[in-house]
């Protein structure tokens, strides 16, 4: 694949396209999410609840909550946070610094076994 090489983050695509046993659930585009302080993103919800979103804490500074379903979450660095997006979501950054998270749609498990040959 021409893509890999030419991205600025090469390491992470080419860790994401190898294949292994969980390849399959993947089921978009993995992204990286940068929101500035003082920035907040809008109450949304996805179409369906086919996919869940794990979110790895990149850069994670204080101040930043996640609220899904009316509960509150936050991110660490270096660690997945998990929701279903299915679920009104918003994201509210009150800390100083930038939040990156690396966010990657995966089947849900219960339709899961549709697309892993199992």
């Amino acid at each position: 694949d021409l893509c890999c090489p030419r991205c600025l983050f090469w390491t992470t695509c080419k860790v994401l396209r190898r294949w292994n046993r969980h390849s399959r659930a993947i089921t978009g585009a993995a992204k990286f999410y940068v929101l500035d302080p003082g920035s907040a993103l809008k109450p949304h919800c996805g179409q369906a609840n086919v996919r869940l979103f794990m979110q790895l804490g990149v850069i994670i500074p204080e101040g930043v909550t996640l609220d899904v379903g009316g509960e509150n979450r936050t991110w660490h660095e270096g660690k997945v946070l998990i929701f279903d997006d299915s679920f009104v979501h918003s994201v509210a950054h009150n800390g100083r610094s930038r939040r990156v998270t690396l966010s990657i749609p995966v089947w849900h498990p219960a339709i899961y076994h549709r697309f892993s040959g199992r």
